[in-house]
């Protein structure tokens, strides 16, 4: 209803939430996207045990797997030593892929 109301129409895409909170419904906080856009910006998943989006820990090789979703593909990125160096390497991706996400996600 914000955006019906500060653009005089409804979104003719879907809407995002800038901030990742979907109760934050500022006007400032929406933005017009295509669902490829909006997926680009999801927050991290509570059943993720790490808490890092894209990292998972594999306990057979006892090493950080970082791997990132694209185009309703999932792509492996790389085997790390540690979760700061799969993170970094999913970051590291996702700015060379994505356009809508958070940077500070």
């Amino acid at each position: 209803m914000v955006w019906l109301i500060e653009t005089g129409s409804f979104p003719s895409k879907f809407l995002d939430h800038i901030d990742g909170n979907k109760l934050n419904n500022c006007f400032t906080n929406l933005r017009e996207v295509t669902v490829k856009q909006n997926s680009e910006n999801k927050i991290v998943q509570k059943n993720n045990k790490l808490g890092v989006r894209g990292v998972c820990f594999n306990k057979r090789l006892g090493k950080y797997i970082a791997q990132i979703q694209h185009n309703g593909k999932n792509n492996h990125i790389g085997v790390f030593q540690t979760i700061e160096e799969a993170k970094n390497a999913y970051i590291e991706h996702r700015n060379k892929l994505f356009t809508h996400h958070n940077l500070n996600r």
